[in-house]
Formats: C-alpha cells, structure tokens, sequence
C-alpha cells in the first residue's frame, strides 16, 4: 500500500516538473523569437503559454512588451494589470504603464504610477533618473510646477549639461514667478548650444512675459531658421505679432501653426484674438469653443472665458 502511495505521489511530481519544463520551454521559445524580431509570433507562443501555464509575472510581462512592440495598447494594458495582480512590487509592470499613459496624454494616471514606482525604488541614482525624468514632465503637463521644478532641481546636481533638462526648469521658474533662475538657465542653455530650438522658443516667450514682443519675434526667428515647421515657435511669434498690432502677420503665423499641429488649444486661443482684434467675432468665438473643447482650461486656466463673455453671443 505505501508503495503505491508513493508511487503516485513520485508520479504526479514527475508530471509537475514536466508541465513546468514545458512552460519555461514555451517563455524561452517566445524570449528568442522576440529576440529575432518576429514580434507576432512570440506574442502567440507566449499566450499559449499563459493559457497552458500557471500564472507568472514573467509571462504577462513578456506579452505585455509583445503587445507594446506592435502597438495593441489595451492588450499591453491588460497584461500588465495581471502582471501586478501576479505581483504588486513589480516596477517594470508600473513603469511601462505609466509609460503608456504619458503617450496618450492621461499624465495624472501616468503620475501614480510614477510616483509608485518611485516608492518601490525609493534610493535616488541612475536607475530611477528617466521616472523621475518623465514624473516631472507629467507634473508639468498637470500644471504642477513646484513638484516639477524639485524633482528637476535634484536631477541638476547630476547632470547640469542636460538641455531637456534645463529647459524644463526654466518652464517652472517662468511659472513661479522666479524670473531671474528662469533667465539664467536660458542663458545657459545657450551658452551650451546656441541652436537649441526649445531653449530658444523659451527664451522667445519668456520675452513675451516680459512684454519685449520685437526682442521674442527674433528668438522665434531663429529657431524656425533651424526649424521651420515648428509648431509652437510659429504659434507663439503669432502673438507677438499680435501684441505688436501686425495682425496679418499674427494671423498667417498661428494658422500656420494649426496646420501643423491642430490640437494645440492655446493656438486657437491666440488667434480668436486676432479675429477678436479684426472684427471677425463669429470667427472668433469659433475657435474660442474649439479650444474650450480641447481642453484649454484644465491645461493653461479659464482667461479665455473673459473673451467669451465679451464677444460671444452665447456663454
């Protein structure tokens, strides 16, 4: 009796091990297929794998980044929402998440996923720079300036020659009113490359804030020298233009700038008031609904309602 009892205990462990091996057989078959570039099939060997398999993080994990190669973000999302199910801590699971929702713009999810991220890893050094990197962006996009500017205040110390970086905080220094930080890290964006188009669109409004529209137009100038279909440099020379009583040459440069990129809100902002300023009210209270639709108010504030009210027979 007790040899057959251990007979089939010896059995069903003999089976385990080999439904095991043939898991792992599948998860490594699917990591070399990956690895050869034939992102499709290893996303059909690793299903298989998970619909034969018990649950592993590992295989939800290896989907997940299948499914991102081919750009089927909700199955990416799905896989890696199992992946955290499978295990809570996994950092690779939140950090791809937030990734993705950095790319459709959902930044205050994408910051709880950072910010989670940041707790697993809670010691500062090179390995946690690009979430603390992308975190900041989120807080910028989010209008969160002083979280921003401290993350980005820490990163400096490491890396003081970083342009994206530097502009970034001369963002926030722009935004909490420290005029003179935001002037010299735009000085020395400069100084580290002349041609830097986003330093020179920042210096150009940073021009603006300070009402020196003719000192902007040139900065804008030359970074569309460098860069002639840049969005936001021909938006924003628009404006100066505008300030400056150059209507015409505000209106060409911010539809310019539309046409390039048509979901930018504060865009149709500026130019309902060069039609405001040109008697073409319906034209501007057009793209005044426009830019309340894109979501002009959760981004830059609720100014442009006080031009609603004035010119827009309904509120």
């Amino acid at each position: 009796m007790n040899r057959f009892i251990i007979s089939i205990v010896l059995f069903s462990f003999i089976r385990i091990v080999a439904f095991s091996q043939n898991c792992d057989s599948l998860y490594i078959q699917s990591l070399k297929i990956f690895d050869a570039s034939n992102i499709k099939e290893s996303a059909v060997v690793i299903e298989s794998c998970i619909t034969q398999c018990p649950a592993q993080t590992k295989y939800y994990m290896h989907a997940a980044k299948c499914y991102y190669q081919l750009k089927h973000y909700d199955k990416t999302l799905k896989n890696l929402q199992l992946a955290l199910a499978s295990d809570s801590m996994h950092v690779p699971a939140y950090a791809l998440r937030a990734q993705i929702l950095m790319n459709a713009e959902m930044y205050s999810a994408a910051i709880t996923d950072y910010e989670k991220v940041l707790t697993l890893i809670p010691v500062a050094d090179s390995t946690t720079s690009i979430y603390r990197v992308n975190l900041s962006k989120a807080y910028l996009n989010t209008n969160q300036y002083l979280k921003a500017y401290t993350i980005l205040k820490e990163l400096y110390v490491a890396d003081s020659q970083n342009l994206e970086l530097l502009t970034n905080l001369s963002v926030c220094a722009m935004k909490l009113n420290n005029e003179m930080e935001a002037a010299l890290y735009l000085q020395r964006i400069l100084a580290i490359n002349p041609n830097y188009t986003a330093g020179l669109i920042n210096l150009g409004f940073f021009m603006i804030e300070k009402q020196e529209y003719s000192k902007a137009i040139e900065y804008f100038n030359k970074a569309l020298s460098i860069q002639p279909r840049e969005a936001y440099a021909l938006n924003n020379r628009g404006y100066a233009y505008y300030k400056l009583g150059k209507f015409e040459n505000a209106l060409e440069d911010i539809s310019t700038s539309l046409s390039y990129d048509p979901s930018n809100a504060y865009a149709y902002r500026n130019r309902a008031f060069v039609y405001s300023a040109t008697g073409l009210l319906k034209e501007a209270c057009s793209d005044i609904q426009k830019a309340l639709q894109l979501g002009y108010i959760s981004m830059y504030g609720d100014d442009i309602l006080v031009l609603q009210k004035e010119i827009c027979a309904e509120k």
